[in-house]
């Protein structure tokens, strides 16, 4: 374990089957120098152990990308994830699933640049909030790219409207993919 604190790991691709005992071990060797964390989960996990110990001792975390993972409900403890959300630019959900729209809600990430969201289980309503959660919550986001199901062009406007600083949007439905540039977004 001595050697660990030696290695100036910069990104992590960690699955979350091996634990929280795993993680809780390897996280201090990590602090100094982490600012790329990616997480999958088989089993749809709940993150909140996984993320508080990342966010607590690796205060670089920049970068948080989240696959199949579960979100808890509102009435949990969210307030240690705060902070660490709250110091990220970039923010990737791929398929994650719980209550992930009333957390955005509640949480603030007001430097966030980049997000990309690919919808798990949810429904199109439930996908659109989600979206326009981040986005009112990250009026900084200058890209978006977005695999999820979407009825209605009524929450895309909206997330257009809300991140000012908007250069790029990618939008993949199940009716094809749209992409829009700068000069597209100032033209609606």
């Amino acid at each position: 374990a001595v050697g660990f604190k030696n290695l100036p790991v910069k990104t992590l691709y960690l699955d979350v089957k091996f634990g929280y005992g795993f993680i809780s071990l390897i996280v201090p060797f990590l602090a100094a120098t982490l600012t790329n964390l990616r997480l999958r989960c088989e089993d749809a996990a709940d993150i909140s152990n996984s993320l508080h110990y990342f966010f607590l001792y690796c205060k670089r975390i920049r970068s948080l990308e989240l696959e199949n993972c579960r979100f808890g409900g509102v009435q949990m403890n969210w307030d240690f994830q705060t902070e660490g959300f709250g110091r990220l630019t970039r923010l990737s959900l791929i398929r994650c699933s719980g209550n992930i729209s009333s957390f955005f809600e509640y949480v603030d990430i007001p430097k966030l640049k980049v997000f990309s969201y690919e919808s798990g289980v949810e429904t199109s309503q439930e996908s659109e909030k989600i979206i326009v959660a981040v986005a009112t919550k990250s009026p900084t986001i200058t890209s978006i790219r977005l695999e999820a199901k979407f009825d209605s062009s009524t929450s895309l406007l909206k997330v257009l409207g809300s991140c000012h600083d908007l250069a790029r949007v990618h939008f993949h439905n199940k009716r094809g993919s749209l992409k829009l540039s700068r000069s597209d977004i100032l033209s609606l």
